[in-house]
Parts: C-alpha cells; sequence; structure tokens
C-alpha cells in the first residue's frame, strides 16, 4: 500500500489549522524578560541578580550587578543542593516558571527581603513571560 502525499499534507494543514496558539508557545524576547525582571527589580531594590535558566543549566536570561559569573549561578538555579560558588552573603530565591524553567533572584542579606518574599511570588505568578 503506498501512501498519499496528498492526504498526508491536507492531515498536517488541518493540524496547524486547528491548533490554537497557547501560553507555552509564544515567543519571548529580551524586552518581555528585562519588563520582567524589571518589576522584581522594582519589589527588591537590594537585588544584586536574577538568572533564568532552562533544566539542563543553560542561560536563557541574566541580569547581574556585580562581577558573579553567569554560567555557574545558571547552574545553582538548576542544582538547589549542590553549591558552585559561595552565596553565602545572599538570599537566594528560586522560582519554577514552567515545567523546564527555574528563575534565581540573589538578594543582598537584610530582614526586610521577608516581607517583600509574598509580593514576589504573586509577580512571580501574575507576570511570569513563560
Amino acid at each position: 500500500m503506498a501512501l498519499n502525499s496528498r492526504e498526508i499534507k491536507t492531515n498536517y494543514y488541518k493540524e496547524i489549522k486547528n491548533h490554537e496558539p497557547d501560553k507555552s508557545s509564544r515567543l519571548i524576547n529580551e524586552r518581555i524578560l528585562r519588563n520582567f525582571t524589571g518589576k522584581i527589580e522594582d519589589c527588591f531594590p537590594n537585588m544584586t541578580a536574577v538568572v533564568i535558566s532552562d533544566y539542563n543549566g543553560l542561560l536563557v536570561h541574566s541580569e547581574i550587578k556585580n562581577s558573579l559569573d553567569e554560567n555557574l549561578l545558571a547552574l545553582s538555579c538548576i542544582c538547589e543542593e549542590r553549591n558552585f560558588m559561595d552565596l553565602s552573603n545572599y538570599h537566594k530565591l528560586i522560582r519554577p516558571l514552567s515545567n523546564k524553567i527555574k528563575m534565581l533572584v540573589l538578594l543582598k542579606k537584610s530582614w526586610k527581603n521577608k516581607l517583600l518574599i509574598k509580593n514576589f511570588d504573586e509577580i512571580v505568578e501574575r507576570e511570569n513571560p513563560i
């Protein structure tokens, strides 16, 4: 039995035509990610770094204010139990943005951070671009 290429194309176009884009299929650009990290910076004025990485530890986006290595921070984002660098002077907040992408936020240690974590969680849930 031979395959008819017309049927394959027809089925392909039917699938694409019926496919409705959802939140996960959107393209994300640098402007969207900067806007998102800007809202996090408004929440935490003492933010040192924001790193977004995928489940393999590859860097998606980063905004770092001092001389920290962004690749090691991306690895620290996915491996919470391992220490790739000394982060004892910082509060480390790790939140999942999707099943395969996580975000790491480094904050200078301060007692004010505990009061702002609720606002941070609301921003991540409401403004998550991924």
